[in-house]
């Protein structure tokens, strides 16, 4: 009878040999207000998941509206944001009046992120749901309509806000523009 005596096999025999993950940069904007607070907590979670991650901080928010960025980002931020293609981001300030313009929209646009897609799933019997076979995805409309951010104050209790639609969805072969 053969019987395991430590020494008899290497390491490289006991534990297959691990292929190199892969490390994904990640643009990580902390933003202002709760968002520095919520940014941590969110990091944190994906520390301690071991999330193959590298985080390139980019500055936006309210301190580089007050900087001078109309949109309140700046150029190295863009910069970083394509190279990376993923930007983990917290809630940001847009100052009231004087003309700035909505960070979020600005991104939506020039990024083109047409779709706000939201997954709503029932996970019943684990959680208590009155809708226990709910699985349905919403697809919202992200840069045009009402979301085009486009708005005009006439007085101080009016403002007027533009609807804009239009067909260049359909060259695109996305639903919401018929001719």
């Amino acid at each position: 009878m053969n019987t395991f005596q430590m020494g008899d096999l290497s390491n490289e025999q006991v534990l297959p040999a691990l292929s190199p993950v892969a490390v994904t940069p990640v643009a990580v904007a902390y933003g202002d207000g709760i968002g520095p607070e919520i940014m941590d907590a969110v990091l944190r979670v994906l520390d301690a998941a071991n999330a193959p991650l590298r985080y390139d901080v980019v500055e936006m928010g309210e301190t580089l509206y007050r900087q001078g960025y109309k949109s309140g980002i700046t150029p190295e931020a863009w910069t970083t944001i394509r190279r990376n293609q993923i930007l983990l981001k917290a809630p940001i300030t847009t100052p009231q009046g004087g003309g700035y313009k909505s960070l979020n929209v600005t991104l939506r646009k020039v990024l083109n992120l047409y779709a706000n897609v939201r997954p709503a799933k029932s996970y019943a019997p684990f959680v208590a749901s009155r809708h226990p076979k709910m699985n349905l995805v919403i697809v919202r409309e992200n840069e045009e309509d009402l979301y085009a951010g486009i708005e005009h104050q006439q007085t101080p209790e009016v403002v007027q806000v533009l609807k804009l639609v239009s067909c260049w969805k359909q060259q695109r072969q996305l639903p919401g523009c018929s001719k």
